[in-house]
């Protein structure tokens, strides 16, 4: 009797041959070859491989009983989790709380910022600015984790679950 596999094993065992990494890809032209150039942190240019994150110091309006400092060690939290990746070479640290409006540093980096975003939405990240191609890849100088200016939700405070698990995703 031939035995017939699950969709959730199919999906399984397609997601065992997936990348983890890679998540911004570019192509060239619209016309092939289709041949993905993919961005990423250039290890080489980092002190000790590490990308620090930088939160901004502009704070948001959060709920009651909760603080700007408990954000913050949410964010390093989150930050340690993504440095706890044994598999991967790139390592990210806090750089510390910093007024980004004046800063501009040659070094890659993240920052962490609070704007106003749509409902619905928890928060968004992703690269700002690169530089061009090197040698088969578009190194990223600066990322933005976006968080909303309003974290005034009682159900949501930076202490819960679901804000860790958002921050986690987001800085990924």
């Amino acid at each position: 009797m031939m035995r017939r596999w699950s969709p959730v094993l199919w999906v399984l065992a397609l997601a065992a041959s997936a990348s983890g990494y890679q998540h911004f890809v570019h192509y060239p032209s619209r016309l092939g070859p289709y041949t993905p150039i993919p961005e990423k942190f250039d290890l080489n240019s980092l002190a000790n491989k590490t990308v620090y994150f930088y939160v901004s110091e502009d704070r948001p309006q959060l709920a009651p009983n909760d603080t700007y400092e408990a954000l913050v060690a949410q964010i390093r939290q989150a930050l340690g989790v993504w440095n706890g990746v044994a598999t991967s070479d790139l390592r990210v640290a806090f750089g510390g709380v910093a007024n980004l409006a004046q800063t501009s540093s040659q070094t890659p980096s993240g920052e962490v910022v609070f704007e106003e975003l749509p409902p619905g939405v928890l928060g968004m990240g992703g690269p700002m600015t690169r530089l061009p191609n090197a040698g088969g890849f578009l190194p990223i100088v600066r990322s933005r984790l976006i968080l909303p200016l309003q974290l005034t939700n009682p159900n949501r405070t930076s202490a819960s679950e679901s804000f860790f698990n958002s921050l986690v995703h987001e800085l990924g």
